[in-house]
């Protein structure tokens, strides 16, 4: 048998690919770049077409220009196919779905129709069901596989790209497609062609009923039952009861920042981010949490932070005795068990500046979309507050309009100081400018103070010198008047305000000779607070007598705080009545979202 692997693929683009009447153009994805073809004018609605599996964009060469008189089309190969990228082990519905999600949103930008051929049309049921709101306004199916597509079916195979898989490279009629071995000078013969276009002029998407009904009659009449089985039972296809309750729309207006729904605002979670849960982590089916917390205090470490850290000399970060493990997947099993329905991620201490000028701007930009890569795998599970390359203050104004514009973050984390120059000094006014104009929610995060070698004792900074720095960065945000002068800026003081409430009548008192006319107590009254840490009831009093309790958040440090305290101090939370279900509606307030 042939051995196609060595002589075909992206390796050898000479012998694999043929020239076409429309040029092709590649647009990276993160983990991918993905191969397309695209005709028509902007100012026409966007279609996107999606290929079967072993298929290719070419199927639609042929017909395009007659879809282009209504319509910018834009034609893909996904992963494993024509010329885009191969990733062996990682052709799944939900990760080609997900690649469909950042091209809509970083090349075709507008909403789309959405059309695929068999397995493509998994992929637009797909698209249907989990897009981000607004992406998809029709679909059309093609002959997909909707009653046989499992991601992990009881038996028989599932849901996976075919292109790039050993079946496809070992069998001589199952080429990856593109390959010129089943291709000739014309390309691949079209699957689609005027049904489209009187379908897209009639009703796009057909009723899951007339489906399922279509589907029945379809069907043979049942065969002799194996003993045990029950002869009412209905014959095999998907389960059309509901999956959960949808909670009502947020009335509120949007702040302005991502258009990314986190969490639904009351209830349950939506039918469509329970199932996402499901589909994704199997083992945690049937676990149902005490409560559903928002949790605006969590932290990632992707693989090459990490790096950053070791190269750096930050094997124990501000003390602590190493650097927690982190995957995504493992982050969603620990908020199943502590009862966490969605989490804001966000770099820790000591951050993204670990080094100097362009190495800080690109790892601030590398954690980044790592972080938006979590939360378009785990749709609903996650949200993202961006790393910002300070002190280099371009710099972070640049990346503050990507991460808004361009990956829909929820806001932003800044630490109490960088490199010893903290976030009030006057040269980072600018940075609060922006944010307050975008108004962005801030999670300010303490870090390690300069004079930590003569302070700490040789004990791990988070213990007290955390705490002092928060207090002492917030002090000074108030007696600059920076926040009195960014009135639309949301910004979150961790751990209970640290020792804010303790000194805030000093302070105020000081203030009458420093700054006269600041006030204190009031701008210290708006701000909003996270429990992140082991709350007791001492440390919440005081901070009461600070705020309301309309401007409390949950959170649980996690993985730096590890998850058998954040489970004891969530339980201490769990005991006090009808707190976490305030904690609750006060983030999901805080990050509203357009409807």
């Amino acid at each position: 048998m042939t051995d196609h692997r060595a002589r075909y693929g992206p390796h050898n683009p000479g012998d694999t690919y043929i020239d076409h009447a429309i040029g092709e153009q590649l647009a990276g994805l993160g983990e991918v770049e993905m191969n397309y073809a695209t005709a028509g004018d902007r100012g026409s609605p966007a279609l996107l077409l999606i290929p079967g599996q072993t298929e290719s964009w070419w199927g639609y060469e042929a017909v395009m220009p007659r879809l282009a008189e209504h319509f910018q089309v834009f034609a893909v190969d996904l992963r494993g196919q024509g010329r885009s990228s191969r990733t062996p082990g990682r052709y799944t519905l939900d990760n080609m779905g997900n690649d469909l999600v950042r091209f809509i949103d970083l090349v075709i930008a507008r909403p789309t129709i959405v059309s695929g051929l068999s397995s493509g049309g998994v992929l637009s049921a797909w698209l249907s069901a989990y897009a981000k709101p607004g992406q998809i306004v029709a679909a059309c199916y093609e002959d997909p596989p909707l009653f046989a597509s499992e991601v992990r079916p009881a038996m028989g195979p599932g849901i996976r790209q075919g292109c790039g898989t050993r079946a496809a490279a070992e069998t001589d009629a199952a080429l990856p497609c593109g390959r010129r071995a089943l291709a000739g000078t014309e390309g691949v013969r079209p699957r689609v062609g005027t049904g489209l276009l009187d379908g897209l002029g009639r009703s796009i998407v057909r009723s899951r009923a007339n489906v399922a009904e279509r589907f029945r009659a379809a069907c043979p009449p049942d065969p002799p039952l194996p003993c045990g089985r029950r002869p009412d039972r209905e014959p095999p296809g998907r389960d059309d009861r509901r999956a959960g309750r949808s909670g009502p729309r947020n009335p509120r207006r949007s702040r302005g920042l991502s258009r990314l729904p986190l969490f639904p605002n009351s209830g349950t979670l939506h039918a469509r981010y329970r199932a996402g849960h499901v589909r994704r982590h199997p083992a945690g089916v049937g676990r149902r949490p005490r409560r559903m917390k928002i949790d605006v205090h969590a932290h990632y470490l992707p693989d090459g932070y990490r790096d950053a850290l070791v190269r750096n000399g930050h094997e124990q970060p501000d003390g602590m005795p190493w650097i927690p493990q982190w995957s995504a997947v493992e982050h969603v099993a620990a908020m199943d068990r502590l009862g966490i329905a969605t989490s804001i991620l966000s770099i820790s201490s000591p951050g993204v500046c670990l080094g100097d000028g362009q190495t800080v701007v690109d790892l601030a930009r590398e954690v980044n979309e790592e972080g938006r890569r979590a939360v378009t795998d785990h749709p609903g599970r996650f949200g993202l507050l961006a790393s910002l390359p300070l002190p280099d203050v371009d710099a972070a104004l640049a990346e503050i309009a990507y991460c808004c514009d361009r990956l829909d973050v929820q806001g932003f984390v800044l630490l109490t100081n960088v490199g010893g120059t903290y976030v009030s000094d006057p040269s980072f006014d600018p940075v609060f400018a922006e944010l307050d104009r975008r108004r962005a929610r801030v999670l300010l995060h303490p870090t390690s103070p300069v004079c930590w070698d003569r302070t700490s004792f040789a004990r791990p900074r988070p213990m007290l010198e955390f705490l002092f720095d928060t207090t002492r960065t917030v002090v000074d945000l108030v007696l600059n008047g920076i926040v009195a002068r960014h009135p639309h800026l949301e910004l979150i003081v961790p751990h209970l305000g640290a020792t804010l409430p303790l000194v805030a009548d000093r302070v105020q008192a000081f203030a009458t000779v420093l700054a006269p006319g600041a006030d204190v107590l009031g701008d210290l009254a708006r701000l909003h607070f996270d429990l992140a840490g082991y709350t007791g009831p001492r440390q919440l009093n005081a901070l009461l007598s600070l705020t309301t309790l309309e401007h409390l958040h949950y959170g649980s440090d996690f993985p730096f705080t590890p998850e058998v305290i954040a489970a004891a101090a969530a339980e201490r939370l769990d005991q006090v009545e009808s707190l976490v279900a305030t904690l609750r509606t006060n983030t999901a307030g805080l990050f509203a979202t357009a409807s």
